[in-house]
C-alpha cells in the first residue's frame, strides 16, 4: 500500500516555538522530528533561521525519512 503524503508547516511551527521559548530562563532547545519536507509554511527558511537566532534557541533535528524507507524496504 502507498502511504499518504502529509502536509508539513515545519518553519511556521519552529518560529512559534522560538517565540514561546524566548521568555524562558536558561537554555532554549527545540527538538524537531520530521520527514524534512516543509510544503505548507508561510515562512521561508531564512525567516525561520533569523527568528531562531534572535530568540537564542538551539535546534536539534531527527530526520525520519531514512527510517521510514528502511521500514518499507526491509
Amino acid at each position: 500500500t502507498r502511504l499518504a503524503k502529509l502536509d508539513d508547516a515545519d518553519y511556521d511551527g519552529i518560529i512559534l516555538a522560538a517565540e514561546y521559548l524566548k521568555e524562558v530562563e536558561g537554555r532554549r532547545v527545540i527538538v524537531i522530528v520530521s520527514d524534512g519536507d516543509d510544503n505548507l509554511s508561510d515562512a521561508t527558511l531564512e525567516e525561520t533561521i533569523r527568528a531562531v537566532q534572535l530568540d537564542n534557541c538551539q535546534i536539534y533535528v531527527v530526520k525520519t525519512t531514512d527510517f521510514e524507507n528502511f521500514k518499507r524496504t526491509g
